[in-house]
């Protein structure tokens, strides 16, 4: 909401029912807890959300190749990167220019552990413990 000039930032999962079922939802109703959703600026078809300084949050599935090799944009969200192949994790990384943020359940290991925990990067560990609303 505060940049100087209009960013996209893209929010992905490995399924589009899986966004539906969770960021989606959970970015609509913190937007409207806060008073700062405005139906008009949702795109309920494309699924975009575009902010009053002319910044776009899009939501995405990564379950098809071609949707990773498209444009470009400044931030990325990788939901439950456990979920989605290495592979499309790098066309979406080399497509972003300011920075990534990836969510992940610790189940098993998988590409963070192998292909990234050796790179720069910051590492914030949360748990159920760490949500004071609980």
């Amino acid at each position: 909401m505060h940049d100087k000039k209009p960013t996209l930032t893209s929010v992905v999962s490995e399924s589009f029912p899986h966004l539906k079922r969770g960021v989606i939802r959970d970015f609509l109703a913190i937007m409207e807890a806060q008073n700062a959703f405005k139906e008009d600026r949702w795109n309920r078809s494309d699924h975009v959300y575009t902010l009053e300084n002319g910044s776009k949050i899009e939501f995405f599935s990564v379950d098809q190749q071609g949707k990773v090799r498209g444009p470009r944009r400044e931030r990325l969200f990788v939901n439950e990167a456990n979920n989605i192949p290495y592979d499309s994790f790098e066309q979406l990384e080399i497509r972003t220019s300011e920075f990534m943020f990836i969510d992940y359940n610790p189940v098993a290991e998988f590409w963070y552990h192998t292909d990234l925990q050796g790179k720069p990067h910051d590492f914030l560990k949360l748990t159920y413990k760490d949500n004071e609303s609980l």
